[in-house]
């Protein structure tokens, strides 16, 4: 979602408009704050096997020097991103 209120994990597009990588919110730079404002939300779908393979070249070299889900996406293409709307849009799960 694109959203300057927010500051999640940064997604990251390359020239040509496609998916680059998702900078988490611990690793934006001040510039990447200030200029990008569409927002990893955190729902992702996978294909087992692609994501296993993916899994094992995490790493954890970054500022927190955790192992973070969203490097997988530097390991797997193509990455399809889905976009919402309305920033302020809520899921509910609605039963009968």
């Amino acid at each position: 979602m694109e959203d300057p209120r927010r500051d999640d994990g940064r997604i990251v597009r390359a020239a040509d408009g496609s998916f680059e990588r998702i900078v988490e919110r611990k690793d934006a730079t001040g510039e990447m704050r200030k200029t990008i404002h569409e927002f990893n939300v955190g729902l992702y779908c996978f294909k087992g096997a692609q994501l296993v393979e993916a899994l094992s070249r995490v790493k954890n070299d970054n500022k927190a020097g955790e192992f973070y889900l969203t490097e997988v996406f530097l390991h797997l293409r193509p990455v399809t991103i889905v976009r919402i709307a309305d920033p302020d849009e809520r899921w509910e799960s609605r039963i009968g």
